[in-house]
This record gives C-alpha cells, structure tokens and sequence, in this order.
C-alpha cells in the first residue's frame, strides 16, 4: 500500500515557536524602554544640577553687587581699614610730588628791631615743631613701600622705617620752611630766658642813659 503524500507548506507552524518570539520582541522592546528611562533620569539629574549652579551664582552675584553698593554708598564715611590707609598713602604721595615752597617771613626786606624778631622766630620755631609732628604722624601710617617710594622720588636713600621717617621728614622741613645746612632737630625756644634776656637789654640800656 503506498502512503499519502503530505503537503510541507500546509502544515501549521507550532504554538510555542511564536509565543517565544513574542516574548523575545517584548524583552527587547522592554529594555529599550528602561534604557530611554535612565538617560531621561540622568539628564533630569544633570538639569537639576545646572539650575543650582545658576541660582548660586545669581545669589553671589546679588551680594557682590549689595556689597559694591554699600562700599560706594558708604565709602565718604569709612574711618579706619585698608582703605583709608590706601588713601593716606596718596595723600602722601601726592604731597611728596609736590611739595609746598614756601618760608616764613618773606613778605620784605625791611629791616625790623630786635623786639619784632623775637616774636617772628618764636612763631617759626612752633610752625616748624607743628609740621614736624604732622608729618611724623602721616609718615607713621604709611607702609614701608610706600616709604621706599617717597624716598626715590625725593632722592633720599631708603633703609629702615624710622629712618627713612627721618630723612623725609628733614626734607619737607627744608622745602617747606626753609633749607638748613645739616640735619637739625627741631628748635625749642625757652620763653623766660629770651624774657629775662629782653629785660636785662632794657635795664641796661636804661642805666647806661
């Protein structure tokens, strides 16, 4: 007896082959999905972070401007603190270039006596002990380099604080009241003995007549 030929292509393809394939898609598909989830996370994050960079800067930038506000606003009134050192070195910078040439007693030639001497030189003596202590006082505050500064641009030579506190000093004394041959300390007049001294002038001269 001879079988019957069975068609290939009309037999049907089994069940589970399918559903495996099924489910191969759905994992696949699955992970795509979980993938595009983490990068969307990770970007969020690096959003997230780039927001708070921003309003951090946005909050040092408002500071840094109150801060400039104030600084201008109160700048006038500020005592002490850098920056008023900073301003008395220009100061003192700016009175090294220039300083005032001036002497006392220049307003004529006139002969004058004895007696109007002595109250012009007392009066010299106190302007130069005074612009002595000023000076002294201004050129304390000052730092060494800018000492240094002054001392190149008057031609002095540099060396410690006290000294060169010294020579500066000595030099807008010459400049400012008059020059003087050599380094003179400041002139204290004793008011009793030039007293005494003008009283015994006029007992003698009285005698004598």
């Amino acid at each position: 007896m001879a079988t019957p030929v069975t068609n290939a292509r009309a037999s049907p393809r089994p069940r589970r082959t399918d559903d495996k394939e099924q489910e191969q898609d759905w994992r696949s598909e699955y992970r795509k999905l979980h993938s595009l989830r983490r990068a969307d996370f990770t970007e969020v994050e690096a959003l997230k972070k780039k927001k708070a960079l921003a309003e951090m800067e946005v909050v040092n930038l408002q500071r840094q401007m109150s801060e400039r506000d104030t600084n201008e606003a109160g700048g006038e009134k500020a005592s002490g603190g850098t920056n008023l050192k900073e301003r008395l070195e220009v100061v003192a910078l700016r009175t090294a270039r220039r300083v005032r040439k001036a002497t006392p007693n220049r307003e004529g030639l006139r002969g004058t006596s004895r007696r109007e001497e002595e109250p012009n030189a007392k009066h010299g003596c106190n302007d130069r002990a005074s612009f002595i202590e000023e000076q002294t006082k201004l050129l304390k505050m000052l730092r060494k380099s800018s000492l240094e500064q002054i001392c190149k641009e008057a031609g002095l030579k540099p060396g410690k604080v006290d000294e060169m506190i010294e020579e500066i000093v000595q030099f807008r004394v010459k400049n400012a009241l008059g020059r003087k041959e050599g380094k003179e300390p400041v002139e204290v007049v004793d008011v009793e003995s030039s007293h005494n001294e003008s009283t015994s002038g006029g007992d003698e001269a009285s005698a004598e007549l």
